[in-house]
């Protein structure tokens, strides 16, 4: 089964991805990298750029918007109760990210870790996501000021992030140890409120 163009894009960002944590400072080879993706170079600098930099930006853009896709939900928690459910299951969204996109995680961790000039198109796109989709949702949920929901909004981050580390490190990546580690988190916060409401 051929793929189409879009799906084309997605396999060799992930590949660029997956080639930006091997080569550390040396350059991509972009004629291994079409071989491997069954592409032609010419196809990779149409759809991703001439320059090594903006081949990269390119894939960040898509992969960061592919994962962006994964977390839209249909319901929108209306109380906090709501969303301390909504939290939980985006949670578990989250980490299936992370063992679907495992090396495009480790590839934002170095950047965090160790600036780039991919970390900025990196904390864009984490920006974006939280201005439009999560603060509105916290504000209006806890009825929170725009500090406050930013604030709050940070302190979810990072916990996805705990979760994100501990995953990838997790070496049996069942759905029943996925929910244990989702579980040890509705117990640590969530239980030690009988009423969030």
């Amino acid at each position: 089964m051929s793929l189409d163009k879009n799906e084309k894009i997605g396999v060799v960002s992930y590949l660029i991805i997956q080639e930006m944590n091997k080569v550390k400072k040396s350059k991509i080879n972009v004629q291994k990298l079409a071989e491997k993706a069954q592409v032609s170079r010419p196809w990779i600098y149409k759809y991703f750029g001439s320059s090594e930099k903006e081949i990269v930006m390119t894939a960040i853009d898509c992969l960061s918007s592919q994962i962006t896709e994964l977390t839209k939900e249909d319901d929108e928690p209306e109380s906090r109760k709501e969303w301390a459910r909504f939290f939980l299951k985006s949670l578990d969204i989250t980490m299936v990210e992370a063992e679907t996109y495992p090396e495009f995680f480790q590839f934002y961790f170095m950047c965090m870790l160790f600036p780039s000039e991919f970390t900025e198109r990196l904390k864009h796109h984490e920006h974006l996501y939280h201005e439009h989709r999560v603060i509105p949702r916290i504000k209006k949920v806890f009825a929170f000021s725009q500090t406050e929901a930013r604030s709050f909004a940070e302190m979810i981050l990072a916990l996805r992030l705990g979760m994100v580390i501990s995953w990838l490190r997790e070496e049996n990546k069942t759905k029943a140890n996925r929910q244990k580690l989702i579980g040890s988190v509705r117990k640590n916060i969530f239980d030690q409120f009988k009423e969030l409401d």
